[in-house]
């Protein structure tokens, strides 16, 4: 499917808008980030266990990928998205209406740490339990869990 302007539109149609954008999933936004394009139209959308947003467009079924939290689309990962009606649709939202091109849904493939520490947990600074490795996005946390007990790990190889 092309990414170009849609001139017919039925006014029940729906639309999915992407919002708080970043091109990476572990910066730490200092404002709201930016704000995606609108895809559309679209005749129905479902957003299963928020693992996948599937849309119908023009009968087909085209899926974008959820990673952590995120709704993945052209190279940018949305931290919030809204499904809503084309109708209401102020002029600023129409003009940046596209539709999908179903080649820009799906987020390169990322790594995985090496090890994955399972149920361990330390307490954080503001007194909460932190279940290292549980949390949605690898946050940096157990990321420095993970270094420091593979650092551990290394040096006691090194002994023996």
């Amino acid at each position: 499917m092309k990414s170009e302007k849609s001139t017919q539109i039925n006014p029940g149609a729906l639309c999915l808008y992407l919002y708080h954008g970043r091109t990476d999933m572990s910066e730490d936004l200092e404002d709201w980030g930016s704000d995606g394009p609108v895809l559309g139209p679209l005749d129905w959308a479902v957003i299963t266990y928020m693992g996948s947003i599937r849309v119908g467009v023009n009968g087909e079924d085209v899926r974008l990928e959820v990673r952590e939290d995120f709704a993945y689309y052209d190279g940018v990962y949305y931290g919030d998205f809204s499904i809503e009606g084309y109708g209401p649709m102020r002029q600023y939202q129409k003009d940046r209406m596209t539709q999908i091109d179903e080649s820009l849904t799906t987020p390169p493939p990322t790594e995985t740490p090496a090890v994955i520490i399972v149920e361990t947990g330390v307490e954080t600074e503001e007194g909460m339990w932190h279940r290292v490795g549980k949390c949605p996005a690898w946050c940096r946390l157990c990321l420095a869990i993970i270094k420091e007990d593979l650092e551990q790990q290394q040096h006691e190889t090194r002994k023996s």
